[in-house]
């Protein structure tokens, strides 16, 4: 039966910046045909037959269970959504594209990174207290929103759990790149469900980009075969109430009436 499969490296060694995986050929004993061969200088043959490179080639074989590069093999016809995926998540570069807010202001909508810090940081300068307690439901101070340990905390995403869409704006070569805007998904613990949140600089608002960023979300959910997602919202974020409207939730008061709750069923 045919089957199909991949290659699995084995770590060897450090270099100076930390691990890397080593590019000296493998022999399926695990040790580097480098080795094998210095091995062979030094070992005398035990005749013209050449015993001694024929026992060192069945050291190997008896060693293979112990062999450096290890197949995975599945049957050509196993679906895509069926093949085992990898430990860590790649960065997910499917979500990346151009977009043109109604100013026809260029920007580039990509999950984010962890180098987005230092621009994350400066995002948050831009907004108002206003918008600051209409995202996170409390006067958080700018101290705690460009902490450190908070920003590395969102900057870098566990892809299967969450993904955060930024916004950046393109200028010209040279000139200091600036994140207008972020929109964010998260996984619930119950399966099938996630959490939206959507922030937009203040001098940013009224483009189009709240939308936007939210359409992208519906359907990153819907790629994720999320079931449900949904979003608080204060009563008096009438802008964001109608954003959800507009792409399709359906928002309903809280029993408390000071929030909304925003509902996308897929």
């Amino acid at each position: 039966m045919k089957t199909r499969g991949c290659i699995q490296p084995q770590r060897h060694g450090d270099t100076e910046k930390g691990k890397s995986f080593s590019s000296a050929p493998l022999c399926l004993c695990g040790e580097t045909t480098f080795a094998h061969t210095k091995a062979r200088r030094t070992q005398p043959e035990s005749g013209p037959s050449g015993r001694g490179n024929q026992n060192q080639k069945k050291s190997c074989q008896e060693n293979e269970p112990n062999y450096g590069l290890t197949p995975f093999l599945h049957d050509p016809k196993t679906p895509e959504d069926k093949l085992p995926h990898p430990a860590i998540r790649p960065y997910p570069i499917q979500y990346a594209n151009a977009w043109k807010l109604k100013n026809k202001a260029p920007v580039f909508i990509r999950p984010i990174k962890p180098e987005d810090e230092p621009l994350m940081a400066k995002f948050h300068e831009t907004l108002s207290e206003e918008s600051v307690y209409n995202r996170y439901f409390s006067a958080l101070k700018l101290s705690q929103r460009v902490a450190h340990e908070r920003l590395t905390r969102i900057c870098f995403n566990d892809y299967d759990r969450e993904i955060a869409l930024v916004a950046e704006l393109k200028v010209p070569k040279g000139e200091e790149k600036k994140i207008l805007g972020v929109g964010r998904l998260s996984k619930q613990h119950n399966p099938g469900e996630a959490e939206f949140a959507v922030l937009v600089n203040d001098e940013w608002q009224r483009q189009g980009l709240g939308s936007e960023l939210l359409r992208r979300l519906i359907e990153i959910g819907r790629d994720e075969k999320l079931a449900h997602l949904s979003g608080a919202i204060l009563g008096d974020n009438h802008a964001m109430q109608h954003i959800c409207r507009k792409v399709g939730f359906k928002v309903e008061q809280n029993g408390d009436n000071n929030s909304f709750r925003a509902s996308y069923n897929y």
